[in-house]
């Protein structure tokens, strides 16, 4: 666990429902962690905390040669379980552009993944070389869950679903829920 910083934005369990005043917070400081993180380390594997991992990726992901992987939501990269490489050019600069729309988002109802699918059309960042992941190998909640393209994936993303509640009730419902995750072994930073 030493490779890992594992980052709580809030401790309170009901405040990621999505598409609320408080979702659209929480993800601008994960874009801020994101980006101070790019500072200090050459690749940054974000893993939002609702993805149950089948096999190790890693070695999979850093062989892809896009300055940021990307798991693919089908309608935009995926913010929520990706590689960034702090060294590609423009990779910071994403990230630093989505934390400026989203602090001048006058209503806050925009998220993290909104901006990055925007500013990923923007002629200023039409030389970042993304790519992204295969659906059936690194699936979110849609494709796995309701889909049931199970038999490649090496990952599950847990979206798709408004609340905290019905992830767990999701992760239950299908065996992927341990009670018996150890905090104290795991180097948390409070943001």
């Amino acid at each position: 666990m030493d490779l890992f910083h594992c980052y709580v934005v809030k401790e309170q369990k009901e405040v990621a429902t999505y598409n609320t005043t408080e979702f659209h917070t929480i993800t601008l400081k994960k874009l801020e962690v994101i980006l101070q993180n790019l500072t200090l380390d050459e690749e940054v594997l974000w893993v939002d905390n609702d993805i149950v991992f089948f096999t190790n990726p890693l070695a999979d992901l850093q062989s892809k040669e896009g300055s940021i992987v990307f798991q693919d939501d089908g309608w935009s990269p995926c913010s929520g379980f990706f590689l960034a490489r702090s060294n590609k050019p423009l990779v910071k600069d994403l990230f630093y552009n989505a934390i400026r729309l989203l602090k001048t988002d006058q209503n806050k109802m925009a998220n993290d993944q909104h901006a990055i699918a925007h500013l990923l059309k923007c002629p200023e960042l039409k030389d970042l070389h993304y790519i992204l992941l295969d659906r059936e190998e690194y699936p979110n909640g849609d494709i796995y869950f309701n889909q049931s393209k199970t038999q490649k994936a090496r990952i599950v993303h847990n979206n798709y679903l408004y609340t905290t509640k019905e992830k767990e009730q999701r992760f239950k419902d299908h065996t992927l829920w341990s009670d018996a995750f150890d905090i104290k072994k795991i180097n948390l930073h409070f943001v």
